[in-house]
């Protein structure tokens, strides 16, 4: 995507969602991707249920946007095979120093389906 660009210019599709980047029991990067519109929710194979947490501790799931192509894309299971998608995640500051996720997904059918 060049710099004049946005999501739209190269998806077909948005929905509102939130996006929650843990570290799991094994203390390893992960992600929680809830998209109600789609009735979708991506985990990193971990279920995570709404937790208490201390009034100290601010726990939010940042709202954004997922673009994608098609919802089918997601499927685990396409054309009789088992598919596996996998993301990355890069973290971008602006000069006000205000920071800026953005998560892309591939799998072994198709780059770059969907990102966040």
């Amino acid at each position: 995507m060049s710099a004049e660009s946005t999501p739209e210019d190269y998806y077909d599709h948005q929905a509102a969602a939130d996006l929650l980047l843990f570290r799991n029991e094994k203390n390893m990067k992960a992600l929680r991707l809830e998209v109600p519109d789609l009735q979708k929710e991506f985990s990193d194979g971990v279920y995570i249920g709404k937790g208490k947490h201390p009034p100290s501790i601010r726990v939010t799931n940042p709202p954004g946007s997922l673009y994608y192509d098609k919802v089918s894309d997601f499927e685990q299971y396409q054309n009789g095979k088992d598919v596996n998608h996998r993301y990355t995640v890069t973290k971008y500051t602006n000069s006000k120093n205000k920071i800026f996720i953005i998560v892309k997904f591939t799998s072994d059918t198709k780059t770059n389906y969907a990102m966040v």
